[in-house]
């Protein structure tokens, strides 16, 4: 949007009475250009606070109640594979990155783990100081289990 010039955008120039029209003409200009880019920079500043405070509202919130896990899948765990205590740790909305087989992973963000104590120390200690995976087994609705390796990235 054009904006014209005012008289207080001229308040810091120092004027010599021995200049040119031409003179004038190129201190006008110049005068334009700053305030130009003046506003081209709070354009640019405000459209990255637009896009930093969209980017926040585009985070999945889940405000639903999770589901409950059905009795048949806790009693296959607790007597099939000699699990004990069964703790909701996530509930999220499934993005393609998550079922992507080319990209062969489930993302967890730690900042949405309702629980952080899922992992006995050692597991803990070996996430921390080791490259390699935990071999864990994951369990499908339909009780077929699936050897995943469990990474900190």
């Amino acid at each position: 949007m054009m904006e014209l010039l005012r008289l207080e955008d001229f308040k810091d120039t120092n004027v010599d009475p021995k200049w040119s029209a031409f003179d004038y003409l190129l201190e006008v200009t110049r005068v334009d250009q700053d305030k130009s880019q003046q506003r081209s920079s709070m354009q640019e500043k405000s459209e990255l606070k637009r896009r930093h405070q969209n980017s926040k509202n585009k985070r999945p919130v889940v405000s639903y109640p999770p589901p409950l896990l059905p009795q048949s899948l806790k009693q296959h765990i607790v007597e099939k594979l000699g699990g004990s205590d069964c703790v909701l740790l996530i509930q999220k909305k499934l993005f393609f990155s998550d079922v992507n087989p080319q990209a062969s992973r489930f993302l967890i963000p730690f900042s949405q783990l309702k629980s952080h104590e899922f992992l006995n120390e050692s597991e803990v200690k070996h996430l921390k100081t080791k490259k390699d995976a935990i071999k864990a087994r994951l369990l499908e609705p339909s009780m077929d289990e699936i050897k995943i390796n469990f990474n900190k990235w």
